[in-house]
């Protein structure tokens, strides 16, 4: 990217990077399909860390993670892979 201002009138260096996207035909999978919770949101204010364990039949990639997020249910929610030796890719605030 060249020949970009700030909103100051600035010039900005050139700027090069890189990204993949993923094969918009590849396989997607979830080990929820479409269920949703009984409860979409309750007025426990605690904090609480969950967990699913799989174990995968053939190399690929995690692209997402999927969170519900009921009505009413606010505030920054925070979600982390983590490998099988404990350690942690992220964490990374979760949107909607």
């Amino acid at each position: 990217v060249s020949n970009v201002e700030s909103r100051q009138g600035q010039t900005l260096p050139t700027t090069t990077w890189q990204f993949t996207t993923a094969d918009p035909d590849a396989e997607q999978s979830s080990i929820f399909g479409d269920l949703q919770p009984q409860t979409g949101a309750s007025d426990d204010a605690s904090s609480v860390e969950l967990g699913t364990a799989f174990t995968v039949s053939e190399a690929g990639n995690v692209t997402g993670i999927r969170f519900y997020k009921g009505t009413g249910n606010t505030g920054t929610h925070v979600g982390s892979l983590v490998e099988r030796r404990g350690n942690a890719a992220g964490p990374s605030d979760l949107r909607e």
